[in-house]
């Protein structure tokens, strides 16, 4: 399973079969569910409903709100799902990461100066309600990091900058 969490009485897996930064197809239990996320709530197979992640003062997730219906959370294990291409939100071959959306950044995981390899989470931002996870699309060198935890960002605004130690074909 790619996500296992702990939500009210249930716990179990899930796999994110296609992410992206507004749709998702996740698989549990044998079934597929397409999620598109739209400002205010959440589609689940075409039936809105309206979703709200609450987290503590350290950014991790301890509730959802589903339909005005509270359930406590606790994610056990996450496996980073890894996007890597040259659409907004992930990094160009000049190592510029910029926010797909706007957003809040949630938690900058690396600092200037950081080496990074590829895959590795450099920062969370909440767009929509839903965490884009922002990784590293190749082994280098954190040059400059422009966002910190709370700021809130404009689509396209840079996030951080990568030095790559080697050239991506």
């Amino acid at each position: 399973m790619d996500r296992r969490i702990v939500c009210g009485e249930y716990e179990g897996g899930y796999t994110v079969v296609r992410k992206s930064p507004l749709s998702s197809e996740i698989e549990h239990g044998g079934r597929k569910y397409q999620v598109d996320w739209v400002p205010g709530g959440t589609f689940i197979n075409g039936r809105y409903h309206d979703i709200e992640i609450q987290r503590n003062l350290s950014g991790e997730m301890t509730a959802i709100l589903l339909d005005g219906e509270k359930y406590p959370l606790r994610v056990l294990s996450i496996d980073r799902v890894k996007v890597r291409s040259d659409k907004k939100g992930q990094a160009p071959r000049d190592g510029t990461m910029r926010a797909g959306l706007a957003g809040k950044v949630v938690s900058v995981a690396v600092e200037e100066g950081a080496e990074v390899a590829e895959g590795q989470l450099l920062l969370i931002l909440e767009a929509m309600k839903m965490e884009n996870e922002i990784l590293s699309p190749g082994k280098g060198r954190v040059k400059a990091v422009q966002a910190s935890p709370g700021q809130v960002v404009m689509r396209n605004e840079v996030l951080l900058e990568l030095e790559f130690a080697e050239t991506e074909e």
